[in-house]
């Protein structure tokens, strides 16, 4: 109807899947514009995995493989993306926990493990953990074969961007938790690989919808062995 506006959608929506990538799939064929038309709040990578991305209330931030922060064009393209439309439906206030600490108590406030939950978590941080990538040039090597950079810094005010996806996602995206990082001044961040958080504040969106883009070239993903359990692959690269 003329002077309505269409309710946003509530769904995860996903570039790729993660087995894709850990395989050495780096190719982007998607653009982080066309990204941003499903959702304003989300995490990944950018072609030739260069460097981490986090969106953050619409806005593009790619974390480079010096650590140093960027605001790329949206003409730039991924190869893997998660994103959504963030609306708060319930928030928390935390006090001093780490990464592990933090997912126990988001388990517990959140049994259901069959939903899909994204996370918008601001506070002070006693230290974080990150890591980053500089770009790859083909012929392109598995993820857990390139050399990742890791940064660390104590005493800062910033924002984890995450999600956990349930269980039965395993090869498509991270199952459990997987958050990145942007301090408060723009000037730190990337992939999270453990914190502790002194003073939060937690607010979650709930959704059970799932949507997934898959390249237009079949060639793409058709040398990638489905059957392949790259979990093992998955964990050294994400902690």
């Amino acid at each position: 109807f003329i002077g309505c506006i269409p309710e946003r959608d509530d769904s995860v929506f996903q570039v790729s899947t993660i087995d894709a990538l850990l395989s050495g799939n780096y190719k982007g064929y998607f653009s982080c514009e066309e990204l941003l038309e499903h959702g304003d709040f989300g995490l990944g990578t950018f072609n030739e995995l260069d460097g981490e991305m986090l969106i953050l209330e619409g806005e593009l931030f790619q974390v480079k493989g010096d650590g140093s922060i960027d605001r790329p064009p949206m003409k730039t393209m991924t190869p893997f993306g998660v994103v959504k439309y963030f609306s708060s439906d319930s928030m928390l206030q935390t006090d001093r926990l780490n990464y592990k600490e933090l997912e126990h108590f988001l388990d517990q406030s959140f049994p259901d493990q069959s939903r899909f939950y994204a996370f918008l978590i601001n506070g002070y941080f006693s230290s974080v953990k990150t890591r980053s990538l500089f770009a790859q040039k083909p012929p392109f090597v598995p993820l857990v074969d390139v050399p990742m950079q890791k940064f660390s810094t104590s005493e800062i005010e910033g924002t984890l961007v995450g999600f956990r996806c349930p269980a039965f996602m395993k090869g498509l995206n991270v199952p459990g938790y997987h958050f990145h990082f942007l301090s408060k001044d723009r000037m730190f961040g990337g992939h999270v690989l453990d914190f502790i958080l002194k003073k939060g504040t937690i607010r979650i969106d709930v959704s059970r919808e799932f949507k997934m883009l898959l390249p237009d070239d079949e060639g793409e993903l058709s040398a990638l062995d489905s059957s392949k359990d790259r979990s093992e692959e998955l964990n050294k690269v994400e902690r």
